[in-house]
């Protein structure tokens, strides 16, 4: 935002600042001599707080120098400093990190008290959110495959690389711009990963990279699920790996059967994958198709008699109709679905006129 101009169509601008790296000047002001004495000039960035209305973002308070911190203490409590006050329309958030593992300051009762504290703690489906609209996908779709790699928790030994949520967006920036998803054989993709998110992690994620190619497709399941069971069930020989891969198959189908409308040997394997796979993953399968309406006409006389099967699976997704409104659509019958592969189509020749 250019200093001294504001547009309401503009909308709310954003002045970040990191507290870490400031010194009492920088939010009390650089003093000046004048005809009254000694004045302070208060820094441009703090002054466009008073003057417009925007969103004041303070990062990093505990590891600031006291006098920093004691300088937000008007700040936070009066929306003023040195005698001048913010825009009444400005709103400041202050962030700082928590826990024994950060080298900070702790925060004593009289900081506290200034301040409506929220502890936040991000999800996994949060950071999938992000993720989706941000990285690669072959990064999305290994860290639903190994949830536990996103952030590692427990002990950190000293000067050892750990995984976290800023690490593997820092390596999906870096790997995109080497163009290194293209070529995942090479070397210095295991390199750079364990760099950015420890060796472990990192060559997790190589060797997840090199055979995606040979992995299961969304395109594998609605051609031919039977065959691609089978080729799932060769690498995956515990319980634990096919119901964690059916997880992974659900968010995969779903992505195609949520966007596009099936046809008719789609929607014969799209109704097999749901029947065999567990109720969880079942479950969502199903609410992603519901929201496109031909195929949801297409499978749900397939699914009769199985919906109440897929309930308690339905309801821990967050489905918001109740189990009777679910339950009376579907009939007590089951009936067996024998899916086969798609077919090639032929080209028709064109008849001209």
């Amino acid at each position: 935002m250019p200093y001294g101009v504001w547009h309401y169509d503009m909308g709310s601008p954003v002045i970040e600042r990191r507290l870490s790296q400031m010194t009492e000047g920088d939010i009390v002001g650089l003093p000046f001599d004048s005809e009254n004495g000694t004045v302070f000039k208060q820094c441009a960035w703090l002054t466009l707080t008073c003057k417009f209305p925007c969103v004041l973002f303070l990062d990093e308070l505990n590891r600031a120098i006291k006098g920093v911190e004691q300088a937000t203490f008007q700040l936070a409590d009066s929306k003023a400093f040195y005698g001048i006050s913010l825009h009444e329309a400005t709103r400041m958030y202050i962030a700082c990190n928590i826990g024994d593992q950060f080298d900070v300051t702790p925060m004593d009762p009289a900081a506290v008290s200034r301040y409506a504290i929220i502890d936040l703690e991000p999800s996994l489906e949060d950071w999938l959110s992000w993720a989706k609209a941000e990285c690669d996908p072959c990064l999305v779709e290994f860290i639903r495959a190994h949830e536990k790699l996103l952030e590692y928790v427990g002990v950190f030994d000293a000067n050892t690389k750990y995984p976290d949520r800023r690490a593997w967006g820092n390596l999906d920036t870096e790997l995109r711009h080497a163009n290194l998803y293209a070529e995942p054989d090479e070397r210095l993709f295991l390199h750079m990963s364990a760099a950015m998110v420890g060796f472990n992690a990192g060559n997790q994620f190589w060797n997840f990279a090199k055979n995606r190619q040979n992995d299961i497709s969304a395109k594998d399941i609605l051609t031919d699920w039977p065959q691609t069971k089978k080729r799932m069930e060769s690498f995956c020989n515990t319980k634990e790996k096919r119901d964690a891969k059916y997880v992974e198959l659900a968010h995969l189908v779903s992505d195609v059967a949520s966007k596009q409308v099936l046809g008719k040997n789609e929607v014969l394997n799209l109704v097999a994958f749901i029947k065999e796979a567990p109720p969880e993953p079942a479950a969502a399968t199903f609410l992603a198709v519901a929201g496109v309406t031909d195929n949801m006409h297409a499978i749900h006389p397939l699914l009769k008699g199985f919906l109440e099967k897929l309930l308690p699976g339905i309801q821990k997704a967050g489905e918001k109709k109740s189990s009777s409104e679910i339950a009376s659509s579907a009939d007590e019958d089951s009936s067996e679905v024998t899916p086969t592969p798609t077919p090639t189509p032929t080209p028709t020749p064109k008849k001209r006129k």
